[in-house]
């Protein structure tokens, strides 16, 4: 089973809930100069769904979200390491898909009026937890736990090549890996707890909803 068109139609509808009660309300406090949300299906496969303009210059954003888990306020977040084409063949994910333009990651942890992600609206959405972390800061943490980018690599390969699924640790307290047994492009994640994503934001962390945009 493969939720890409599901998926597609749900991030549409989250993102105008975020230039609403994120982008916008960032843009009036002061905290960025401008936004722009990108249209272009071919820039925002590129790993840029929004261009932010702040006073240290011009970033592109990709945005994610647990989507698959609305209302669940999960504790993790999930990096994909690889999946899998239509034709068989297994790609790059994109954390560590260094051709993508990507600067910053844009992590939410939506809820809304419904759980069903595939049929839900823009204004069914009431909060969302959002942090806005860089892409280099993520990944030099991640080295610092002992998994670079050569050994996020190798230990998808080797998850792929084997027959586990689910989650599957190796003794580390700030993550795990996850090998999806359901969706037809069996990615493997590596899951980060929320916690750490959170440090790494720093000061772009907020709670928006329908009446305010709160710093955490």
């Amino acid at each position: 089973m493969s939720l890409r068109n599901y998926d597609m139609g749900a991030e549409q509808e989250l993102a105008k809930f975020l230039d609403l009660c994120f982008w916008a309300r960032l843009k009036a406090e002061g905290t960025i100069l401008d936004w722009e949300r990108v249209i272009d299906r071919e820039v925002q496969l590129a790993g840029t769904d929004v261009v932010l303009t702040s006073h240290k210059g011009r970033f592109a954003c990709d945005e994610k979200s647990t989507l698959h888990y609305l209302n669940r306020n999960i504790p993790t977040f999930a990096f994909e390491l690889s999946f899998m084409r239509n034709d068989g063949s297994e790609a790059c994910g994109w954390l560590l898909n260094d051709e993508l333009a990507t600067t910053h990651y844009v992590l939410s942890w939506p809820c809304a009026t419904t759980d069903d992600f595939r049929a839900v609206r823009c204004e069914d959405f009431t909060e969302a937890e959002v942090m806005v972390v860089p892409k280099a800061s993520l990944r030099r943490w991640l080295a610092s736990m002992g998994a670079d980018a050569a050994r996020l690599a190798e230990w998808s390969r080797r998850l792929r090549a084997s027959n586990r699924s689910g989650r599957i640790d190796l003794g580390k307290n700030e993550y795990f890996f996850f090998k999806s047994g359901q969706l037809a492009e069996v990615p493997v994640n590596v899951v980060i707890y929320r916690e750490f994503p959170a440090q790494l934001a720093k000061r772009v962390r907020y709670r928006a909803t329908r009446d305010a945009l709160v710093r955490l």
